[in-house]
């Protein structure tokens, strides 16, 4: 779950540094379950107002940034290989593991 954590703030962190909010935007991660949560569950959990879902104020939070994008510069979330040699997917595995690291500030 802490991976799943550091995901989601990435991509929280993407949405709010884009230097172009006024474009559509590929979020491109190796985390199926992150694409899920945005493309599938947030419906349901939407409805039943977040309850007994694990890290609600991160997602909420991502749904916020989400929602102030119009329809034309909407967020697309596409799955790439994880290892598979994509550059970006490279870096943000590294790092992933440097924040994730115990003495990591």
């Amino acid at each position: 779950m802490v991976e799943f954590k550091l995901t989601i703030k990435s991509v929280i962190r993407a949405l709010e540094d884009c230097p172009y909010p006024d474009l559509p935007l590929e979020i491109r991660t190796d985390s199926q379950y992150t694409i899920k949560c945005m493309t599938g569950y947030l419906p349901g959990w939407i409805s039943k107002g977040f309850k007994g879902v694990k890290n609600a104020d991160m997602i909420k939070h991502l749904l916020v940034l989400l929602r102030r994008r119009s329809v034309h510069n909407k967020v697309v979330f596409k799955y790439v290989a994880g290892h598979s040699g994509e550059i970006g997917n490279e870096a943000a595995d590294v790092s992933l593991l440097k924040f994730s690291a115990p003495n990591s500030s």
